[in-house]
């Protein structure tokens, strides 16, 4: 291949009249001159261009093989991944049947729950009820026997009334007999001087009694005890003049009348006597009502204004009480 300067050195002979132009072949020298020297030009660039490309291509190369590992990587990532989506799959179809499966269980235990708890509420009313019926057949029935205990307890305490009663008019009876007896008694006046103490009489009650003031004795004729006799001595100022105090001969109290009792804490029978020695101690015109046995710590008219048909139902509703010293007051079991 000519080179451009082969082609500018190049020399022609000269010919005879047939011959070129000498302008003309320079001219055409020199475009052919040109025409290389544009193909070199361009062969350089072309050559630099391919040592580019050649650059670039290498470049291209490793970034092709980089992307080729980190397309393999990515492959195998994939894979990975594609195989996990596969378990996330499979185990997605398993908790959806374990979800339902659970919500099955649930719904199946809610139900027996509900089943179980309507039983159990059917259970308890009916054991309400016959516990209800038991409680009010044991009501019924302690109601029953309190009301025969205290419609006992209320003939007997009618019966202790009455034989109260009964003492008590025995009793007056007696003292009046006593009365009697003690005022055939003679009584004799001494005159003394010094004035004579007279001597308690027994008393049946333990209450003590105050003793009079000493007056002075005169001896009389026997007679009933009375009134107080008048003496013919002269006194220098007149003083009231008490009932006199007869010296009496000492009397051993039966043992019905004056019973050995307790002294912590009055009974009734004290409160009888002590109503009994009050009344011997009245005048004779006082008679107090046979029925009045307000003194000994009983009053018989308490409930005299209650009515008839309130009496009656107190007397219903609370005939079964207990009462005394010897009534237990713990709590009776109730009959299951």
């Amino acid at each position: 291949m000519l080179t451009v300067k082969e082609i500018n050195e190049v020399s022609f002979g000269k010919a005879g009249f047939s011959g070129y132009k000498p302008e003309d072949v320079d001219n055409f020298i020199d475009e052919v001159v040109e025409s290389f020297t544009q193909l070199l030009a361009e062969r350089d660039d072309a050559l630099q261009q391919e040592a580019q490309l050649d650059q670039q291509v290498k470049e291209l190369t490793n970034q092709v093989a980089q992307l080729k590992a980190k397309n393999a990587e990515l492959q195998k990532k994939l894979g990975i991944l594609a195989q996990k989506i596969e378990s996330y799959r499979e185990e997605e179809d398993g908790i959806k049947e374990a979800i339902l499966s659970a919500q099955k269980i649930g719904k199946d235990a809610i139900q027996e729950a509900k089943d179980k708890a309507a039983v159990m509420l059917a259970d308890a009313e009916e054991n309400a009820k016959a516990l209800l019926a038991n409680a009010r057949d044991d009501a019924a029935k302690a109601a029953r026997e309190y009301a025969i205990q205290v419609e006992q307890k209320r003939n007997e305490l009618e019966e202790m009334k009455r034989q109260v009663s009964a003492f008590r008019v025995s009793l007056l009876e007696m003292y009046k007999k006593h009365l009697e007896s003690i005022n055939h008694i003679p009584s004799f006046r001494f005159k003394d001087t010094q004035p004579a103490v007279s001597r308690p009489e027994p008393q049946p009650a333990p209450q003590p009694e105050p003793e009079p003031e000493p007056q002075p004795v005169y001896r009389e004729e026997p007679r009933p005890v009375s009134a107080p006799v008048s003496v013919p001595e002269p006194k220098p100022e007149p003083e009231p003049v008490p009932q006199p105090v007869v010296e009496q001969p000492k009397m051993e109290p039966a043992p019905q009348e004056t019973p050995e009792l307790p002294q912590e804490e009055p009974t009734l029978q004290d409160k009888v006597d002590y109503s009994r020695e009050q009344l011997r101690q009245e005048p004779h015109s006082y008679h107090p009502d046979d029925n009045d046995l307000s003194q000994v710590g009983i009053d018989l008219e308490a409930y005299s204004d209650i009515p008839e048909s309130l009496q009656r139902e107190k007397a219903s509703h609370f005939s079964n009480l207990e009462f005394g010293d010897d009534v237990d007051l713990g709590r009776k079991k109730r009959r299951k």
